[in-house]
């Protein structure tokens, strides 16, 4: 778990501005966290990456 918060604390630093101007845009946020993020996340946990974007949209909207 602590691995997956840094390495996406690590990202959103590297995107802040990108999500600062779409922080009311949960569709484009999930979408960035699907690209970005929900790779190395999924490895990371040994999980299919679908059903945890999946389940990320569903908990976060959008």
């Amino acid at each position: 778990m602590e691995q997956a918060e840094k390495l996406y604390v690590k990202r959103v630093i590297g995107h802040l501005l990108w999500i600062a101007d779409n922080r009311s845009n949960r569709k484009a946020l999930a979408d960035w966290w699907e690209k970005e993020v929900s790779a190395e996340i999924a490895e990371l946990w040994n999980v299919d990456r679908t059903r945890l974007s999946e389940a990320f949209r569903q908990a976060f909207g959008g």
